[in-house]
């Protein structure tokens, strides 16, 4: 599978190939390189709202999300005691 991005640039190329008007073609290729730029300059937050704003559409709010830089990893809560702070150190 791959990500959002990478199929919303293979889609827009491949509308360029097909498309014939010199104007329309150069205008999609602005656009994907202006794609790339976007996800090559995002930060953590801007990426990160991506799986959150997925989770708030798909998925109850018993889940939460691991993503290391291999993998993603999506757990449901079954049962949890909460916030306890009572032995942390100041």
């Amino acid at each position: 599978m791959k990500a959002l991005t990478d199929k919303i640039i293979e889609l827009l190329q491949k509308q360029s190939d097909e498309e014939f008007n010199h104007m329309a073609k150069n205008a999609l290729n602005n656009a994907i390189d202006s794609i790339i730029k976007i996800e090559s300059e995002a930060n953590f937050e801007e990426v990160a709202r991506v799986v959150i704003k997925f989770m708030a559409q798909k998925i109850h709010p018993h889940h939460s999300v691991v993503i290391t830089s291999t993998q993603a990893e999506l757990l449901e809560g079954e049962l949890s005691t909460g916030n306890i702070t009572e032995y942390l150190v100041d």
